[in-house]
């Protein structure tokens, strides 16, 4: 039996109830936004997950773990772009990790980019009932749908408390020296997690960092605060818009359709890009919108390429990487400023970010403009 829909009428913990009941066999398509994941069930276990969205490569979650250095995973992606071989087995291959280790960060990359989508509130779903494509990302541990659905909910109830706690992840964290330790060790995640605080990090440049999806450093962030550690600066919640507070601009779809594609026509992929986005926002289950975004977007990162030349050109510092208080930065333009070498190309350091290309490349566009960095 077939079943699509949208989660803000069935969510995820209710679809993995119903994929439970049956131990159903078949392919989940799951879609919110931009972002893309297909997950293959054999009799009620997961047995493949793909997706679209960076911090769920292969190669994120080993720098995560800890598991590979960036010179590792580098010199690996440098091989696998040779040999057309896959990521994880040249890194077992160069005895970079064993396969012991491949198997169990796989499993947990198939549990996560599944588990993931249970803070979707929007976004759509279909199970296409089925025998399933042979791959090649195979693990010998069973992944139960029941023990999923299990872990779904209970996360949905943690996140709410989370979120009682740290409202947004860009406000100001503090730490409380008197109460923490003196004997934490400063590789472990609560150590380095500390040191970032101290540094002025939000929990938004804690995740890029950690090379994290959202959940897991936000529930290490909240057993901080439970001990007492952490804290939200004061008056940071206040300063978050609330819900309803902001206003949205009507467009009519057909027009706002018309237009954006009339702006892909003259090459005026950024005009097109914002038109969408603001349509999305009242038409989230449009797909000719998000194949507009596809074709706007391809054309803008074609464009940044072509200016930036992210293969060739190797980014380095000026006025020593300050930055003064009229620039302002958001996360993704801080982590990436805070991989600048002077060794590594753009697209090395893109290869390694928890980030996509695009976004990747118009932050590195604004640190340029901002004379924040340069490129030779």
């Amino acid at each position: 039996m077939s079943l699509q829909g949208t989660f803000d009428t069935m969510p995820m913990e209710d679809l993995l109830e119903w994929l439970c009941l049956k131990e159903r066999t078949g392919i989940l398509y799951l879609q919110q936004n931009q972002t893309k994941k297909i997950i293959h069930i054999n009799s009620g276990q997961v047995t493949n997950a793909a997706s679209n969205k960076p911090q769920e490569y292969l190669g994120q979650f080993l720098l995560s773990f800890g598991l590979v250095t960036e010179d590792q995973l580098q010199k690996a992606f440098q091989i696998q772009q040779e040999t057309k071989t896959m990521l994880g087995k040249v890194l077992v291959m160069s005895q970079a990790i064993s396969i012991e280790q491949f198997h169990k960060v796989l499993a947990t990359k198939f549990r996560e980019s599944l588990l993931d989508v249970v803070f979707w509130e929007m976004g759509w779903f279909q199970f296409q009932p089925g025998f399933l494509p042979e791959t090649q990302d195979s693990i010998p541990a069973k992944i139960m749908l029941e023990e999923l659905f299990h872990e779904a909910v209970n996360r949905k109830k943690v996140y709410q408390k989370i979120r009682q706690i740290f409202p947004d992840n860009h406000c100001s964290l503090s730490c409380n020296q008197d109460v923490i330790p003196t004997d934490v060790d400063a590789k472990s995640a609560d150590g380095m997690m500390l040191q970032m605080i101290l540094q002025g990090l939000t929990p938004a440049d804690i995740i890029l960092r950690f090379h994290s999806l959202e959940f897991p450093v936000l529930k290490n962030l909240y057993k901080l605060s439970r001990l007492g550690w952490v804290a939200v600066v004061l008056g940071d919640k206040d300063k978050l818009k609330k819900p309803g507070t902001t206003k949205k601009v009507q467009f009519d779809l057909e027009k706002a359709l018309q237009k954006a594609q009339a702006a892909i026509r003259r090459d005026e992929f950024e005009k097109a890009i914002t038109t969408i986005k603001q349509t999305l926002a009242l038409h989230p289950y449009d797909k000719r919108l998000y194949q507009a975004l596809e074709e706007s977007e391809a054309g803008h990162l074609q464009r940044l390429k072509e200016q930036l030349q992210p293969t060739k050109q190797v980014p380095h510092l000026l006025q020593g990487g300050q930055v003064s208080n009229t620039v302002q930065l958001n996360a993704v333009q801080k982590y990436l400023l805070s991989q600048v070498d002077s060794e590594r190309t753009l697209q090395a350091i893109i290869q390694l970010s928890p980030l996509r290309e695009i976004d990747a490349l118009k932050a590195f566009q604004y640190l340029i403009q901002k004379g924040l960095i340069g490129l030779g």
